[in-house]
């Protein structure tokens, strides 16, 4: 987990206890939750007095503060003085976006992955990172619209970059929107003009999206999810 935080890979949050408590040697939950108490008292109180002295020591508490389930404790961390301990900020952004979706604030997690797509427009993992925490498990109109907007704004913000016409994101992120409501539609059972006509979005975007980055190499892998979706009717984009 401390790898992966470091070198800002994809960090998920414990829910199940399965880290070290399940590491403890034949002892009992209530004992495993006694040393998990114990190790995070003392290292408060290490905290507090000297100071973390390292990112792996941070990541240390945040892990035992998980393994309590105590997700919203371990961001509240991140996000003060001790999370400065995580030099780049999209990594403890991403750590804090992670917990906070852990504990069910899909708004506080939406900011965050936003911040982060203010820094740059052609950050994927942020730009999903928001339309997953906005949309949450039961998407409607208004969460639509408010990640459609997100996106035609990372267009703009591309635009008044040098070179941002080049960036993959902004126009991956349209083909991402319309798969989106494509799902929706699917799963709806509306009418088959309606399904019909977000096919069509997806394909029109689809088609905006190879006209501008088709001589990349990465082009036919970007779209692969998207053109598939688009063979099977929306069946499969309903499914996922």
């Amino acid at each position: 987990m401390m790898l992966q935080a470091r070198h800002g890979e994809a960090y998920q949050p414990r829910a199940d206890g399965a880290g070290l408590s399940a590491a403890a040697d034949g002892g009992t939950a209530p004992a495993q939750g006694k040393l998990l108490q114990l190790a995070e008292m003392m290292l408060r109180k290490r905290h507090a007095e000297v100071g973390l002295a390292s990112s792996e020591a941070l990541m240390v508490l945040i892990e035992v503060l998980e393994e309590q389930g105590k997700h919203a404790a371990a961001a509240d961390l991140l996000q003060g003085d001790a999370g400065k301990l995580i030099t780049l900020e999209a990594d403890r952004r991403r750590l804090v976006a992670s917990l906070r979706t852990a504990t069910g604030d899909h708004e506080a997690a939406a900011a965050e992955h936003r911040a982060l797509l203010e820094a740059n427009p052609d950050d994927w993992l942020a730009i999903v990172g928001f339309i997953d925490a906005t949309l949450g498990a039961d998407p409607g109109d208004t969460q639509l619209e408010v990640c459609e907007r997100m996106v035609e704004q990372l267009a703009t913000t591309a635009q008044g970059m040098p070179r941002g016409g080049k960036l993959r994101g902004p126009r991956l992120a349209r083909c991402e929107m319309a798969l989106r409501r494509l799902r929706v539609a699917a799963s709806g059972g509306g009418d088959g003009a309606a399904a019909g006509a977000t096919a069509m979005a997806l394909a029109d975007v689809v088609a905006c999206y190879v006209e501008a980055h088709g001589q990349l190499a990465s082009a036919a892998m970007d779209i692969t999810e998207y053109t598939r979706a688009l063979r099977e009717g929306g069946h499969t984009a309903a499914a996922e």
